[in-house]
């Protein structure tokens, strides 16, 4: 059994060495037919490439032109936000601190306030008590005529 296994194998080897060959061959053949098209065409396709380089190269400093434009104008746009963030942050910083001056002057208006309050209660504390004197001495002058 193993011969007839030896045999076999070696059949088969023998077979793909075969094929192998004749695929070796047709490749070589089809590269030689390859190159013979690929030699007449070389020429014209590297024209063409050169003239596509060129073209390429034309497009891409068209490209970069603009890019550089639409950076100046980032850049441009950028500075204008940075100077607006800038006028915010003033307007802020000088937000608080008018609201600081006016709690300040608020507590010194409140304290006057208060104040006045109490003085306008004490002269009327006093009116009162001069009225109430006015009408006793005028009750009492009518009684003594």
């Amino acid at each position: 059994m193993k011969k007839q296994l030896d045999e076999e194998t070696a059949e088969r080897l023998d077979t793909a060495a075969k094929s192998l060959k004749m695929l070796i061959k047709t490749v070589a053949m089809m590269n030689e037919n390859l190159g013979n098209k690929l030699d007449a065409g070389k020429e014209e396709t590297v024209s063409i490439i050169k003239n596509g380089n060129k073209m390429l190269a034309e497009k891409q400093d068209v490209m970069i032109e603009k890019q550089d434009r639409v950076l100046g104008k980032q850049d441009e746009t950028i500075a204008v936000i940075k100077s607006g963030v800038d006028v915010m942050h003033e307007f802020r910083t000088e937000t608080q601190q008018n609201f600081a001056n006016l709690d300040t002057k608020y507590g010194k208006i409140a304290e006057n306030m208060e104040r006045i309050l109490e003085e306008l209660k004490e002269e009327r504390k006093e009116y009162r008590e001069s009225i109430e004197r006015l009408v006793n001495a005028i009750l009492e002058s009518r009684k003594e005529k």
